[in-house]
């Protein structure tokens, strides 16, 4: 069994998936995403069994699954898991509909939104963005001003999708 860990870097995690596939006679290695140039026929892509998707930036990664899936090779997440996980608000309604246990959460576009999330999640909550993991960027808001003031960053700062928060309850 060949394994292709894709990724643009082998961090912490890829690590130790490539220490387990030795301790178990696996043959792992680290397929950098940047220098596969991949497409339809491309030959620059490294043979393997299975290619273990583990790249952080949605914008690489799920176009890349989709070329490797399109030519027949078997990709873990699949284009349709990495789609399904690029924002919190679509993991979270898909999880929602598959009668999976989540946190309550209202999505938050405005300034009312803000005081309406409040009031139906209650004190404290939490406020982040719909792109992004690891925690980065996400708030415990424990009062009122705390909350008032991390919109008022948003709507000053955000572009695009920073602008949309989803709040949860804690």
């Amino acid at each position: 069994m060949r394994v292709a860990i894709v990724a643009d870097r082998v961090g912490w995690e890829e690590s130790q998936l490539l220490a387990a596939a030795r301790r178990r006679d696996v043959e792992a290695f680290w397929l950098d995403d940047s220098a596969l140039c991949a497409g339809p026929g491309a030959p620059t892509v490294a043979p393997a069994d299975v290619y273990l998707m583990r790249g952080r930036s949605y914008p690489r990664g799920a176009p890349l699954a989709g070329l490797l899936a399109d030519a027949g090779r078997w990709v873990v997440n699949s284009p349709a898991a990495i789609t399904a996980c690029q924002d919190k608000l679509t993991t979270a309604r898909l999880l929602v509909s598959a009668g999976v246990p989540v946190p309550d959460f209202r999505l938050v576009l405005s300034r009312k939104d803000v005081a309406a999330a409040i009031g139906e999640l209650g004190l404290p909550c939490v406020f982040k963005p719909l792109f992004g993991g690891l925690g980065r960027r996400v708030l415990l808001i424990r009062d009122r001003d705390l909350a008032d003031a991390a919109y008022d960053y948003v709507e000053h700062f955000g572009q695009g999708f920073d602008r949309v928060l989803l709040a949860q309850r804690y």
